[in-house]
């Protein structure tokens, strides 16, 4: 898979759950340099506004997941395709208050593609929520929370996918640095 383009059946979330901002600026920057957003959230206006956003979001942590499914593709023409994605975003951070909250979304991306110079690029999107839920957070640290269950998932550099891109086995031991964040 290349990062430097977006093709209809590819996601725009990858890599970024793992927490690494630099590469989330980078595949976002590769990937939306011409699009448009028309909502995401409770943001509208241009991409590079809401990269700003989502990066200060990151910052925050202790932990965001978000999972992309059933990705729809209608081709109007060779070079234009709506799409479809359904989305689960799980988001656990502080408040303007400095609370932790936790919030579950379920929805779906409307993308609009334009195919230029052979790459797919999301020039427009809405996002449409289905589902809003507020949680309460986990009060125990994550090493009770998840017991024997190895490896955990960490920000960048510490994410076990990190060391598989590397090459290299990641540690799943009980000690591992990767688990020991909240």
């Amino acid at each position: 898979m290349s990062y430097s383009t977006a093709r209809p059946s590819e996601t725009a979330s990858t890599g970024i759950a793992a927490g690494s901002t630099e590469g989330m600026r980078q595949r976002c920057a590769a990937r939306t340099g011409r699009m448009r957003m028309t909502t995401m959230g409770g943001y509208s206006g241009p991409s590079e506004g809401f990269i700003r956003l989502a990066l200060g979001i990151f910052k925050t942590e202790p932990r965001n997941v978000h999972q992309i499914a059933n990705i729809l593709i209608e081709f109007s023409s060779p070079s234009e395709a709506t799409v479809e994605s359904y989305f689960t975003a799980l988001q656990r951070g502080p408040d303007a208050g400095g609370e932790i909250r936790q919030v579950l979304l379920c929805g779906r991306y409307g993308d609009l593609f334009h195919k230029r110079e052979g790459e797919w690029r999301i020039i427009a999107r809405t996002v449409i929520y289905d589902w809003i839920e507020q949680q309460i957070p986990p009060g125990l640290p994550e090493s009770e929370r998840f017991a024997s269950r190895r490896p955990i998932g960490a920000p960048y550099p510490n994410d076990p996918i990190y060391a598989l891109l590397k090459g290299t086995s990641p540690r799943c031991g009980p000690t591992s640095e990767a688990n020991d964040h909240d």
